[in-house]
């Protein structure tokens, strides 16, 4: 007779508790204190707090600007705020239609070169957004010694209200400090071409992931402990 779903489930249970049971059993064999891995297998890996809630009752935009020339390709920007906004999207933060794709913000800023400068609330009004979460990328590298694979990036955040021209968010001027730094490989620098664009995907991708990560709470990962 097959195994109906509700055996399945107990059976399943039954083989957690088991696990969990075995594991208290050879931590008292050891004298090893195994309340710290039975508790992180319950409860989960430890969580990181937000360092400020957006209103997701709002329109929101995502600016990344790179006034600098830090990287290497638009495209890179383009790649940093993507991966933010989508991350604030599926993580609840800002629904989906409120979420102002980050692009029809550089396409605005592009339109400054025929025309008067746009400061940034009139960047972020242009598009329809109340609010406007202004990135300002100061270092961006492949390699922080010049020789091995370690890519990083440094920017500045600040959020706008651009329906009253105030600042949301920090009290600092300068903004919020984001430092990302991936982890470190042994490998050498990549020289081909093909290799170092995907390297520079990667860190935008990171960078706008936890460009994002400063809005929600979240669990830790191998990348959480190289941000600054």
């Amino acid at each position: 007779m097959a195994p109906t779903a509700t055996h399945t489930i107990r059976t399943g249970l039954f083989r957690v508790a088991a696990l969990l049971v075995a594991a208290v059993l050879a931590g008292a064999a050891s004298g090893c204190n195994i309340a710290g891995p039975v508790a992180f297998v319950l409860a989960g890996p430890p969580k990181t707090d937000a360092v400020h809630k957006l209103d997701g009752s709002r329109p929101t935009v995502i600016f990344v600007d790179d006034r600098a020339n830090t990287m290497p390709r638009r495209s890179l920007r383009v790649g940093v705020g993507t991966e933010a906004e989508q991350t604030l999207i599926a993580n609840k933060v800002v629904p989906q239609q409120l979420m102002i794709a980050s692009q029809a913000a550089m396409h605005a800023a592009a339109g400054e070169r025929h025309g008067a400068t746009m400061s940034i609330a009139e960047i972020g009004r242009s598009v329809g957004a109340e609010v406007i979460i202004y990135v300002t990328m100061d270092a961006w590298t492949l390699s922080q010694d010049g020789a091995t694979l370690s890519p990083a990036s440094a920017s500045r955040v600040k959020i706008l209200d651009v329906v009253n021209n105030t600042r949301i968010w920090p009290d600092a001027d300068e903004g919020h400090p984001l430092i990302v730094r991936m982890p470190s490989t042994p490998e050498d620098m990549p020289g081909g071409a093909a290799e170092r664009n995907a390297a520079h995907q990667a860190l935008a991708i990171a960078t706008g992931r936890q460009l994002a990560r400063l809005f929600f709470k979240h669990g830790r990962d191998a990348l959480s402990d190289q941000i600054r």
